[in-house]
């Protein structure tokens, strides 16, 4: 068997796979012999880095794909293996097209406890990830969701919106740039 690699010791009993052994079938298999561990396991993307891109010679290369940033996006098993396989390969072809990498990105079983002890940020990929963002007219602080702080490139905050004071500052704006 191969030795191990950090992200893909995803299972407290010791059955230790690599992003390479863990096939589909493997996957499907190991879901249903161990239904008592849903609750604890999910998938997260991951891939294969070419030699020029690993730390080492000796480097096998397998690395999570964060979205946003260091965020590692993860699928729970709950309920359903089957389901949950097919949002998490959703999820690594979105990834894969965001990403625009050349190499592939495949969905690889772990569990929280493993993500817990190598301090990995990791969330629900069907939640939110909360962000702070800074309104650019007034400099408050708010908090929301990546996905609406990346949809929106510069931010302002309600009460600039509210009052009118985005309006102020867009005039002033325009008469700096006439003088």
């Amino acid at each position: 068997m191969a030795a191990p690699v950090r992200w893909a010791q995803p299972f407290s009993h010791k059955v230790q796979r690599i992003m390479a052994e863990q096939t589909r079938s493997w996957q499907m298999k190991y879901l249903a012999t161990h239904p008592q561990d849903h609750k604890n396991i999910m998938f997260y993307p991951q891939t294969t880095l070419p030699p020029a891109k690993r730390e080492s010679i000796f480097s096998k290369g397998e690395a999570p794909i964060g979205y946003p940033g260091r965020w590692i996006p993860c699928i729970p098993i709950e309920s359903s293996p089957e389901g949950s396989r097919r949002i998490a390969d959703m999820l690594c072809y979105l990834l894969k097209l965001a990403k625009g990498l050349p190499w592939p990105i495949e969905p690889v079983l772990t569990d929280k406890n493993t993500m817990n002890q190598d301090s990995a940020k990791y969330y629900d990929w069907r939640e939110d990830v909360i962000l702070d963002v800074i309104c650019f007219v007034c400099g408050s602080i708010e908090q929301v969701g990546h996905t609406v702080a990346e949809r929106d490139g510069e931010w302002v905050c309600q009460e600039c919106l509210d009052t009118g004071k985005l309006e102020d500052f867009y005039a002033v704006q325009r008469e700096q740039n006439n003088d």
